[in-house]
């Protein structure tokens, strides 16, 4: 009897512990099945949208540093990446989040695309003449244009030949309209400046020295220089004035014509230019030889011009050293005016 109830007992004990370690297992499978559909519930909220965006948004929309395209990121709790497409004008931004951060994020970039003023281009013609004034010396000029205006300025080399030069201007239509008046009025006024050149043109004098002893002494012109008619035309005529005059034996002749007035201009430009004390320190003479090419005051006019030093004397004259400067390389142009002494 003892030996029964000892078997007895082994076997509920037994099942106890395998009905306790089976509602174990139950339990903990539950526990599993629940982390498996939490997953999988997380997983299906989460997807990635791709839409496009002109590429020409796209640094807008990023933003310095990144700034922009961060602070979307965390207004949505997304993240967002850029894939660019060959041969295609527009990105595709790529959003990965929940489905309503990604909706979120949508929406903020649409916005932004759509708050995006429109850039347009526009082209116009302005007279060869004019470029150089509204480059700028060293692009001063087309940079300044650019900053007041807003708009991108460009002046392109299409053909050589043509005697207009194409303006291109890239941004708004209110940055454009600015900047393209920005440009005309430098070329009214150089317009203007020719207008008024060619008019004193055809009633100039020349200029006459004043009466000393030293005036008879023969004046020496640079050498090798030959005027030429019309080309193409060596037999034809052509219209000159005298620019100089020493005596009715001396003095110096011009072709009538483009090269006349862009002498005149130069003159105006080196006065404007050397005008100015800051940029006579610039070109302080250290030493003068026979030869050197100068900038110099007339004292006639006071205005500047190109000069040669053709000969230095044992007692030479005194010179006012702000009369005189070292002459830029940008107007060392071929000498217009020829010397017809006899």
């Amino acid at each position: 009897m003892g030996v029964v109830t000892k078997s007895l007992t082994v076997v509920l004990g037994l099942t106890a512990c395998g009905l306790s370690g089976y509602f174990l297992y139950l339990l903990l499978r539950k526990d599993e099945d629940d982390d498996y559909t939490d997953t999988f519930a997380k997983a299906s909220k989460f997807k990635t949208h791709e839409i496009k965006v002109p590429k020409d948004v796209v640094s807008s929309l990023i933003g310095r540093n990144g700034n922009n395209i961060k602070k979307i990121q965390e207004q949505s709790s997304t993240r967002i990446n850029f894939r660019e497409v060959q041969g295609s004008d527009d990105r595709i931004c790529i959003i990965r989040g929940s489905v309503e951060a990604c909706h979120i994020a949508e929406n903020l970039i649409q916005d932004f695309i759509t708050n995006q003023p429109i850039l347009e281009s526009h082209d116009m013609w302005i007279p060869f003449a004019s470029v150089g004034k509204v480059i700028g010396r060293n692009g001063d000029k087309i940079r300044e244009i650019q900053s007041l205006s807003g708009a991108k300025v460009t002046v392109t080399d299409d053909d050589k030949a043509l005697n207009t030069k194409r303006v291109t201007m890239k941004g708004t239509k209110e940055q454009i309209n600015v900047a393209k008046s920005l440009v005309e009025d430098i070329v009214e006024q150089v317009l203007e400046q020719q207008q008024r050149l060619e008019a004193s043109l055809a009633k100039r004098e020349p200029r006459l020295p004043p009466k000393s002893p030293e005036s008879n002494k023969r004046i020496e012109s640079p050498r090798g220089e030959r005027m030429s008619p019309i080309p193409g035309q060596p037999e034809a005529p052509f219209e000159v004035y005298i620019s100089a005059m020493v005596d009715p034996s001396r003095f110096w002749l011009q072709i009538v014509g483009p090269k006349a007035t862009e002498l005149d201009c130069l003159v105006e430009e080196m006065t404007e230019y050397y005008g100015k004390i800051e940029n006579r320190n610039m070109h302080v003479l250290d030493e003068v030889k026979q030869g050197d090419l100068v900038a110099a005051t007339f004292m006639y006019d006071s205005k500047w011009y190109r000069a040669e030093v053709l000969k230095i004397t044992e007692n030479p004259m005194q010179v006012n050293k702000p009369s005189c400067s070292t002459l830029i390389m940008e107007i060392q142009i071929s000498y217009p005016a020829k010397n017809c002494s006899n």
